[in-house]
């Protein structure tokens, strides 16, 4: 139970997220640790476009280092679900979006999280929830860091390297490959680009629609690992279209199915 740890090794897994800011593996996408105490943790990220695939990496930084405070210092986490709910906020390029998270409640092997990521002037850009499986495991930093983002011309398809296998109607599939810098602290893919994936497929259908859709909720399952070098195909199958509301289906697949997440979006 992690409830049983002693207060020596979450003292002392403490101590290690918040000194964490100063190492490089989770630089992702811009991301940067603001501040740590018990159980919670705010961090804030400058936004590079208006995507909610941008701000995965935020909400699962964000939670997993709330959450990495409270387990054993020799245990690891892996995200398990993550749930987004939009609000009004809508970051524009080079605004910044703040995190504040927080441990929720701590079962036997699982930790829920909550996080609020706003913009500076205070808007709701969406109320996360996420919940982490407690497994061996220690923080092994990689040695590569993610490309300039600002180089890569600030789109997303691009740093991820892109490519658009089918868009047709009510279905779109996107390969990328797994690269050494999307790795976590762990050894396997973040779980910040699979919601990237996600939320780019989806992107493909909408505009395959025709119609000015934004996103509602997103709501990803990540069931398996996701392995560095292998490739990741996301398939995004329409399920609904109605007078306010379409909802869409993704699979990320690496062979097997490693995530499968469900969308819904409103018309503006």
């Amino acid at each position: 139970m992690i409830s049983e740890t002693p207060a020596s090794g979450r003292n002392a897994r403490a101590a290690d997220v918040a000194r964490f800011p100063n190492t490089a593996p989770e630089n992702r996408f811009g991301v940067v640790q603001t501040g740590f105490s018990a159980q919670a943790v705010t961090a804030k990220q400058i936004a590079q476009g208006r995507e909610l695939g941008w701000l995965g990496v935020l909400a699962d930084f964000a939670t997993g280092r709330a959450v990495q405070g409270v387990v054993p210092a020799d245990r690891g986490i892996r995200t398990a679900t993550i749930h987004f709910e939009t609000g009004s906020g809508r970051p524009g390029t080079s605004d910044v979006v703040d995190a504040y998270a927080l441990v929720k409640d701590v079962a036997g092997g699982d930790v829920l999280a909550v996080a609020d990521l706003r913009t500076a002037a205070g808007q709701l850009v969406a109320s996360v929830s996420a919940r982490f499986i407690v497994v061996p495991g220690v923080v092994a930093p990689v040695a590569e860091s993610p490309p300039d983002i600002e180089v890569a011309g600030g789109s997303l398809a691009d740093l991820l390297g892109i490519e658009e296998l089918e868009a047709r109607g009510d279905r779109a599939r996107l390969r990328a490959v797994a690269e050494p810098w999307m790795a976590n602290p762990y050894g396997i893919v973040h779980g910040g680009i699979p919601i990237a994936l996600v939320d780019l497929a989806v992107g493909v259908v909408g505009n395959e629609l025709g119609e000015d859709f934004r996103t509602l909720s997103l709501d990803i399952n990540l069931q398996r690992p996701a392995r560095i070098g292998g490739e990741m195909i996301a398939e995004a199958v329409v399920q609904r279209v109605g007078a306010r509301v379409a909802v869409i289906e993704v699979e990320i697949a690496q062979q097997r199915v490693i995530a499968s997440a469900t969308v819904t979006l409103g018309r503006d």
